[in-house]
Formats: structure tokens, sequence, C-alpha cells
């Protein structure tokens, strides 16, 4: 299974640039660099001329600098040749495809509301003309970056209704995403059951068919077992997380597992840093967090909320270490890159871990303030649900709960 085959299902109308275009896409899942780049030099004089068609062979050239060899600066100069082409082709049988990865290269640096912009009007007229893998993916991409602008209820909403219509047309792929989407969702409104619940259901929809020609299920299950590992570190079961965490950085020394590693092997090191810190392990924390600064995980594309998370945990790590000074630089920089981003669940608990920091050294006042900061953007979180049960979970969650608490008078 792809994550998209538009030239399959919805043709061109040259042969020979469908069978070079199939050519090209079998050599970017596989991570052929060099077959790509050689098969797409070789179309793109057959296209020059062809807005249309020119448009798959641009958006799969951003492909390759997204997936196969993460590099933001030509990155974002082939996106912009796409978009140009995009506005110019509005009836490619590329079209969908060019959004998807526009999409995708906004929302993998940060830019979540460019992402939802490109995605939210294109969805209605997927959903009535395309095949329905290519309406599903974008469905996935535009409500997580609807979620990560911290509107919830709407990206629910989104995903429910994508899963409904996968699970309909028989798109295990695409459903086991829209699935593991969910769990996410209810992850970030602190409903732990629930997201444990549709990630175990993700992971089972997959497992049964994972083998050496479906290397996207390889990148779909490690991102379910490291949402489970978050699911089981936030809500106290520290073996579990431990089990799911160790078992996603096995795998990803395993050859099959190639895909888009560098998207989900810094999250598992996020993880696993963060799960040795609550089991008061400084050092092997800090050696978690060293290997993802030394591979430079988060530079080749600047994965923007794992640089916050990161710089939120270096910080945390030191002021374990009783390097306080030291400490409040990092967390304040972490504060500063979350302002940037606009993620308001990762603003909230770096908030909080600034507070968490201030009280440790005793200080009181600017802790109870930073606490307050925190509660005034869970309170606007909780103002955009509007299914009252999810509103009164959030609040009244164990994690929101010990952050009120806080709030009013450490």
């Amino acid at each position: 299974t792809k994550l998209v085959d538009i030239a399959h299902r919805e043709g061109t109308s040259d042969v020979r640039v469908q069978a070079m275009f199939s050519r090209a896409q079998a050599a970017m899942y596989a991570h052929e660099n060099d077959q790509l780049e050689t098969t797409l030099k070789e179309m793109e004089p057959l296209v020059i001329d062809n807005p249309e068609n020119l448009l798959g062979v641009l958006a799969l050239q951003l492909a390759g600098f997204l997936i196969i060899s993460p590099d933001l600066p030509k990155a974002l100069s082939k996106e912009k040749e796409v978009n140009d082409v995009f506005r110019r082709a509005p009836n490619s049988p590329f079209y969908a495809m060019a959004a998807l990865f526009m999409g995708l290269s906004h929302r993998w640096r940060g830019n979540f509301k460019k992402c939802s912009e490109i995605f939210e009007p294109l969805l209605p007229k997927l959903r009535a003309s395309a095949s329905p893998v290519s309406y599903l993916d974008s469905t996935v991409f535009c409500s997580l970056a609807i979620g990560e602008e911290g509107l919830y209820q709407k990206a629910i909403r989104i995903l429910r209704e994508g899963r409904e219509l996968g699970i309909k047309a028989g798109e295990r792929y695409s459903t086991a995403k829209l699935t593991n989407s969910l769990g996410w969702a209810y992850h970030e409104l602190c409903q732990f059951d629930k997201a444990i619940e549709y990630n175990n259901l993700a992971l089972a929809s997959i497992q049964d068919f994972l083998g050496p020609d479906a290397s996207s299920l390889f990148e779909i299950e490690s991102h379910t077992q490291i949402n489970l590992g978050e699911n089981y570190l936030t809500s106290g079961d520290l073996q579990k997380a431990r089990e799911h965490l160790e078992l996603v950085y096995e795998n990803a020394k395993k050859p099959e597992y190639y895909f888009v590693r560098s998207r989900w092997k810094p999250r598992c090191l996020l993880g696993l840093s963060k799960l040795w810190l609550q089991m008061e392990d400084t050092d092997k924390a800090e050696s978690f967090l060293c290997e993802l600064f030394e591979h430079g995980w988060t530079d080749g594309f600047p994965y923007k909320k794992y640089q916050v998370r990161a710089c939120r945990l270096k910080g945390q790590i030191l002021s374990a270490k009783g390097r306080f000074e030291e400490a409040e630089i990092e967390m304040h920089r972490a504060l500063s890159q979350a302002r940037e981003l606009g993620n308001p669940t990762v603003l909230w608990h770096t908030h909080q871990a600034l507070g968490n920091l201030l009280l440790k050294q005793d200080k009181r006042e600017e802790a109870r303030r930073a606490f307050q900061a925190a509660v005034k953007v869970v309170q606007g979180l909780a103002e955009d649900l509007t299914d009252l049960e999810l509103k009164e979970g959030y609040l009244k969650s164990e994690p929101v709960q010990k952050l009120v608490s806080l709030a009013q008078g450490p």
C-alpha cells in the first residue's frame, strides 16, 4: 500500500509519462534516491510544456526532499515551484498529490495554519471526485494540522468522518492512520483511556499485513507504538511505556523500518528521554537526548515541535541535576519557541515545566505566574470543545487538575 498512488488510480493521458512516474514513485518508496533523480530528469523534458504532468514531477521532487533526504533549503525551493504550477494546473491528475506534499511540508516544519489552509478547501473536492486514498490521506494531514492549532473538536470531527468512509471503502492503510490520529487527539485532551483504545485499534488493524512490500506500514506501526508509549508515560504506567518505546528503538535498527525514520525516530528518543527522567535516571535520560542532538534528527528538516520538546527536556534534565541557572536559560528558550510554534498544548506544557523549575528553586510567586499562564491556555482550549462530556473530562483530568492546584498557590 502506498501513501499516494495517484498515477494508477487517476491516470494520465501520456502512457509513457505514467510508466515513468510509477517507476519514480517506486524508487521514492524504496529510498532509491539515485533512481528517483534519474527517472525524474528523464521525465522533465517530456512534461516541461505540460503543466498537468509537470506538477507530478515537481511534487515527487518535493517528496524526495521531504522523505528520502530531508533538506529544508531544497524543499522550500521546490515547494515554491510546485505552488506555482499548482495554481496553473487545477485539473492535473497529480493535483491532489501535489497538495498532499505541500501540506506535509508545512505541517512537518510547524506551519500548521498554512497546512490546513491548503487542505480544508480541497477536502470536499477530493471526497466528490478523487480516489478514496487521496481523500483520506489529505484528511489525516488536514485534521492533524487543525489539531496542532488547538482546534481539537474540529479535528476529531474530521477524523471520525474520514475513518467511517475509510472503513466503508476498505482502505485499511488510511483508516489505520485516521485511527491512531484520533488516539493522538484524545491524548492531547488528557483522555488517556480513549487514546489507548484508538491506538490499539490502529495497531491491531495493520499488524496482520505488515510485510516487505508495505514499507509505509512500518512507519504507521512505529508512530502508533510511540503514541501508546506516550499514553502510558503520561498516565503513569512507566513499565508499559518503556515496553512500547524500547520496541520502537530496537525496530529502528532493522532495515525494513527505513521509511520516514527521520520523523518517528526523534519522537522515540524524546519519549525515552522523558521516560528515564521520570524514572529518575538523569544520565540515561540525557543519553537519549544526546543521541537526538548528535545525530541531528531535528536539524536536517527543522521539526519545530520536536525542537521545543528537546529544549524543554534539556532544561528538565539540568534542573534534575541541580543546574538551575542553565535550566532556566533552556526553559525560557523552549517557551519562546513554543510561543512561535503556536501549538497550545505544547505551550501549556512548557509553561508548566517552567513553573516546576521555579518552584524547585522556591521562587513561588514566579512559579505561580507560570502555572497561571498554563491554566489560561488550557481554558482557551476547553472553550473550543462543544462536546460537553469531552470538555468536562479534559478539565477534570488529573494533569489539568494538578496544574490548576499549582496555579492557585504552590
